[in-house]
């Protein structure tokens, strides 16, 4: 890793809020400085994740002015083009996972967890980095081992509970609980809602639809908002 990567962590946004970010780019054109400003219509939390993700992977500076890397990926003409621009971009910044004493196309769970915290990144994070990676390099086209395709997102060692468990059929493990409202007094509603309930590796769409209904609705009403 590069000394300025040392410095940020992997991303552990949701991958779709990246690629959104960068069709939108496509749509609208690079401005001269990638920084709050041009990302007023996101939370708080989601423009720093945004911020910090487009320099982890080398696109924009520290001072949010975008890097060539970033004009390739975003003016690539077709598929394949993008998918080679983002190839070498994972590759570079995510280095660690590119070595000889590491290959994706037969590692385990567990392994891929160990090099994420070899890097520093710690908690329930390390588990939304895995994700972020694993769907970046799904998109990328790089060849990662069937025991990560299998559940990208879930803590290694984790699986899905059938019958004959000594839970019922089809229901869904217990997530920690979240904090209350009360312990939680200097967080607003919206970054709590973000933070702590917002998974979109455990939602379906229709789940994952509400939650941004709500946290919009949330973000047009915030005071002084």
């Amino acid at each position: 890793m590069s000394e300025t990567n040392k410095m940020i962590p992997p991303p552990y946004l949701p991958y779709r809020t990246f690629d959104g970010y960068i069709e939108g780019l496509r749509a609208s054109g690079i401005p001269a400085k990638i920084d709050r400003s041009v990302l007023r219509n996101k939370s708080g939390l989601e423009q720093t994740m945004l911020l910090n993700t487009l320099q982890f992977l080398g696109l924009i500076t520290s001072e949010g002015i975008s890097t060539p890397a970033l004009t390739t990926l975003v003016n690539a003409a077709d598929a394949e083009k993008r998918q080679k621009a983002l190839r070498e971009i994972l590759m570079t910044r995510f280095s660690f996972l590119f070595t000889d004493g590491f290959r994706l196309e037969n590692a385990t769970p567990s392994m891929l967890q160990a090099a994420f915290t070899e890097v520093g990144v710690s908690g329930d994070t390390v588990r939304k980095a895995m994700a972020f990676f694993l769907m970046a390099a799904q998109e990328a086209q790089i060849p990662v081992s069937s025991y990560l395709r299998a559940r990208p997102g879930r803590p290694p060692g984790s699986r899905k509970r059938g019958k004959g468990s000594s839970t019922e059929a089809g229901k869904r493990e217990p997530r920690p609980s979240t904090p209350s409202i009360i312990s939680a007094t200097r967080k607003s509603l919206l970054n709590l809602l973000m933070e702590d309930i917002f998974d979109p590796e455990r939602m379906d769409k229709t789940e994952q639809e509400a939650v941004w209904t709500l946290a919009k609705y949330l973000k047009k009403n915030e005071p002084n908002g």
